[in-house]
């Protein structure tokens, strides 16, 4: 369940970012004269350079959560093991 949430939570702030960048890219566009938007292909790549965007975006996000699941459940399980529980974590730390 909260998984889902944060999967959800996650792509809505992608979208609200997309929206973002494309209208700003969108928006500087259009101050460019006709001479440079000749040279310029800022509109064809915008599709992809915001794609490579949210793919960052993504990776940063589960980063700081796949560490905290970590952290949360390294702590759960030692409650139960012991100390023996943060020998778990050195294959997720090492890889």
């Amino acid at each position: 369940m909260t998984g889902a949430f944060y999967t959800h939570a996650v792509y809505r702030c992608l979208t609200m970012n997309r929206g973002m960048l494309v209208s700003a890219v969108f928006r500087q566009t259009l101050d460019l004269d006709l001479a440079t938007v000749k040279r310029s292909a800022a509109v064809t790549l915008m599709s992809t350079d915001v794609d490579n965007i949210e793919a960052g975006f993504v990776m940063m996000h589960d980063l700081w959560a796949g560490i905290l699941e970590l952290a949360i459940g390294v702590s759960l399980l030692a409650r139960y093991v012991g100390a023996a529980a943060f020998l778990v974590a050195v294959p997720a730390v090492c890889k």
